[in-house]
């Protein structure tokens, strides 16, 4: 047992002394005092890449998939505009996968500086709702 300077430097704390000991993950378990704490646990295993589960579950928005439907609703209910697209591709939520093509964020900057989607009149037809 220890106690750091608050709860985020307590899961911190617990994920360093988990990688000096060089123990195995699915041989680690961590009891949480709350669920605020077992939810930035899985947020911070998540930031490293770190293959977690958490007993009682995550909400759904805090996985990649759902954060990325959440904003192509909020795009698409906003009018289609370049910010919220922008947005999208800067969080990671939202991936390009071409081949040989721009990575997410390559693709927000050349979104940013071509000016295309400023809303729906920019599309052929003019309101696309």
């Amino acid at each position: 047992m220890f106690r750091a300077g608050g709860t985020e430097a307590e899961v911190e704390e617990v994920l360093r002394r988990i990688q000096v000991q060089g123990l195995p993950l699915d041989q680690v378990e961590v009891a949480c005092a709350a669920p605020d704490y077992a939810a930035l646990l899985w947020e911070k295993a998540q930031r490293h890449g770190l293959p977690v589960t958490v007993a009682a579950g995550v909400p759904i928005t805090f996985t990649r998939p759902a954060r990325a439907l959440l904003a192509f609703c909020e795009w698409a209910e906003g009018g289609y505009p370049a910010v919220v697209l922008r947005r999208m591709l800067q969080s990671g939520d939202l991936r390009v996968a071409m081949e040989g093509g721009p990575t997410a964020g390559q693709a927000a900057r050349l979104l940013a500086r071509s000016k295309a989607t400023w809303g729906g009149e920019t599309y052929k037809g003019g309101d696309v709702r």
